[in-house]
């Protein structure tokens, strides 16, 4: 008799493909540039199909053949996931992680702060950056493979993140269309801007691909 997935499982499986399809529209192969409020040069971080299964802190085990990260990711947008694969990668914290990946899915506008060097409360993390709120942060480091100079994300924690040294508020994010290198839209701020912000604005992003009166708003 076939094995039934459980009611988490299911719960899991919702969970990841709504998420994946938001990763895709809102994220996925695209640049972000976050830039801090108080004009000093912002941080240009790069979203990849394989970096969404780390976000979700669960394991998928298919003993029949290896699913890659970008698999996981193509099978997540299908609506082809298997329930009955799942399996919770950190006990304690896989449930708290899948609660906020629908906040991590839209970082462009959900993350409010920006830290170099971060500290956290539990444990190491190897991020060299973190983008947080009140409720969760993702970390993001240099990608080793040499696709892409700018960071990638490489971690995702539930946590009151703690007062970090060099915190920053972020005061711009602006993003580009899939695979494209050039910075066509204007997530943060909405609306009109002061003049001090146009000036950091201007300055900060003088070395990047992108018209500052181009971008949408």
């Amino acid at each position: 008799m076939a094995t039934r997935a459980t009611e988490s499982q299911l719960k899991v499986k919702r969970i990841v493909e709504e998420c994946a399809k938001l990763y895709d529209r809102n994220l996925c192969e695209r640049h972000v540039l976050f830039g801090p409020t108080d004009g000093t040069r912002p941080y240009e971080t790069y979203f990849p199909a394989d970096c969404f299964f780390h976000l979700c802190g669960i394991r998928y085990k298919n003993k029949a053949q290896r699913v890659s990260a970008k698999k996981f990711f193509d099978l997540a947008l299908q609506g082809k996931i298997d329930p009955k694969l799942f399996e919770a990668k950190y006990t304690k914290y896989t449930e708290a992680k899948l609660s906020i990946l629908y906040q991590l899915v839209r970082i462009d506008s959900t993350g409010a702060k920006i830290a170099p060097m971060p500290l956290v409360r539990y444990g190491a993390t190897k991020a060299e950056i973190l983008i947080f709120n009140m409720d969760f942060a993702m970390g993001f480091r240099i990608d080793r493979s040499g696709k892409t100079k700018s960071l990638i994300p490489c971690t995702a924690l539930y946590d009151r993140v703690p007062k970090q040294t060099d915190e920053k508020n972020i005061g711009f994010v602006l993003k580009t269309d899939r695979n494209e290198m050039y910075y066509r839209h204007r997530i943060k701020p909405k609306g009109e801007m002061t003049e001090q912000q146009e000036s950091n604005m201007r300055r900060v992003t003088s070395k990047y691909h992108g018209d500052f009166w181009t971008f949408t708003r």
